[in-house]
């Protein structure tokens, strides 16, 4: 349909004035107007946190990825319904209700509309005296008037508390109910979530958006001489804009090409020139939306990687080659520091990933405790009652006061006679390691460095013996300190 609306739309200009205009436009406007538009969607991702962010979510890095993600959807659906459609998908994964998101979306199309509008109007009065023989006075005033009756409405809408739709929630009860139950949320909505939002840091980061946006198509304008002023632009950019939200094509392609060029004739425009500047933006706006849509994609993957560590997924790798032989190295040093094979006392195995210590060990006596279920024999480790406690390469993956936590609880215990602890030493060489062993991931997960771990552990353990495995791990053995 879009190829056809473009065929449409070409039929009667020049082709060779088109492939002149665009060779007109310099390397320098180009990066100008990507780097407008890329200013534009940033600041959409900032509002989008912050009305996110006033319904009890305030992971900024995730919001503001996902409608990066999102907004690469409006490259292939019209009406910009694709970064819709997404972000519910993207939300709901959270377990956030329906009607929480239906409001967010709302709440950030009227933001939309409404700053467009307003916009609108101050460019329609400032270019009041501009308007030439082909755009009559009337035009102006019937621009004005229609603006000014919608932002009324958008006003008046917010003074409204409780008023439900009852249109809407009449149509719903008549649904069958499998169908019911999918839209109940809109039994929620009120006139009062339509309304012009008034929060200034929504109304100054969405004016931000429209302001670079229509500087990137005047910047455009003046590549290639159209002759139109700034203000003149904005009013033919925000009806372009408008006339997007038909949902005939793909980022409403035709449509906008011809609305810019029906629009920018009202000013004396060239028609060629016009089709330049529409076709070159929206092909700007295309590189945008893919670039968005990457860019996303490495935000959420280090967003994965913060979450592993918040959640301090153990590493459960299982070990071949020489990395197996000196893991198993380290719990074998392990096992005769703590003397496991020849005594029958309870040891807890504290991060015991898939249970490799106590297959080593003669003891049968080990408990395994993982905050991986799949791998864990138990689910709360301080009730157990235990001798001997064993933390393999594990504090380290802990923060501070989390390590503190579980030495408070250990200070706690009855009968407990030996703590030991392996500890990576994390130097040069363990990275060269690394790096030869092709385990690059393998201190992804470290918080703690070796010297505040130990140093956390002398203040509530007295050490008692220690051995270094290959110079790249240290094996202590600890007693308890009383309080």
């Amino acid at each position: 349909m879009g190829i056809i609306l473009v065929c449409i739309v070409v039929k009667n200009l020049s082709y060779q004035e088109i492939v002149s205009g665009i060779s007109s436009i310099g390397a320098k406007y180009w990066a100008y107007a990507l780097a407008l538009s890329a200013a534009t969607y940033a600041s959409m991702a900032i509002r989008w946190w912050q009305i996110i962010n006033r319904r009890g979510l305030e992971d900024f890095r995730k919001y503001f990825s996902g409608y990066l993600r999102a907004s690469f959807f409006n490259f292939f659906t019209p009406a910009s319904l694709g970064s819709d459609v997404y972000r519910v998908v993207d939300l709901k994964k959270d377990g956030i209700k329906d009607s929480v998101i239906a409001k967010a979306l709302i709440k950030e199309r009227c933001l939309g509309i409404y700053a467009h509008l307003v916009y609108l109007c101050l460019a329609t009065i400032f270019v009041w005296d501009v308007i030439g023989t082909n755009a009559p006075p009337a035009t102006n005033i019937a621009i004005l008037l229609v603006c000014t009756v919608i932002l009324i409405i958008g006003l008046a809408a917010k003074n409204i508390k409780v008023c439900r739709l009852h249109m809407v929630n009449s149509y719903i009860a008549q649904l069958p109910l499998r169908i019911r139950r999918r839209v109940l949320f809109l039994e929620s909505l009120n006139i009062s979530d339509f309304a012009l939002p008034l929060d200034w840091d929504l109304q100054i980061t969405t004016a931000i958006g429209v302001v670079t946006w229509t500087l990137a198509i005047y910047t455009l304008s003046i590549s290639v001489d159209l002759g139109l002023s700034y203000r003149e632009i904005v009013v033919a950019s925000i009806i372009t804009e408008f006339s997007r939200l038909i949902p005939i094509s793909a980022q409403g392609i035709g449509v906008r090409e011809a609305a810019f060029l029906y629009a920018a004739g009202w000013f004396g425009g060239n028609a060629e020139k016009s089709y330049v500047i529409a076709m070159v933006y929206y092909g700007i706006h295309s590189i945008i939306l893919c670039v968005n849509g990457l860019l996303g994609m490495v935000i959420e993957k280090k967003n994965s990687m913060s979450d592993r560590l918040s959640i301090k997924e153990p590493q459960t790798t299982k070990y071949k080659g020489i990395s197996a032989f000196y893991f198993n190295k380290i719990l074998r040093a392990v096992i005769h520091m703590a003397n496991l094979n020849t005594t029958d006392l309870k040891a807890l195995d504290y991060g015991c990933g898939n249970g490799q210590l106590k297959k080593l060990s003669k003891n049968k006596n080990i408990i395994g405790y993982d905050i991986h279920e799949g791998y864990s024999e138990i689910k709360d480790w301080s009730k157990v009652n235990f001798q001997i406690f064993i933390a393999v390469e594990v504090l380290c993956v802990m923060r501070k006061e989390e390590i503190e936590s579980v030495l408070n609880k250990l200070r706690e215990k009855q009968g407990l006679q030996t703590l030991v602890i392996a500890t990576s030493r994390l130097t040069w060489i363990n990275k060269l390691g690394m790096k030869v062993l092709r385990r690059r991931e393998a201190h992804d997960l470290v918080i703690t460095e070796p010297k505040l771990e130990r140093k956390i552990l002398s203040k509530y353990c007295h050490l008692i013996d220690e051995k270094s495995v290959f110079g790249l791990c240290d094996i202590r053995k600890y007693e308890m300190k009383e309080e």
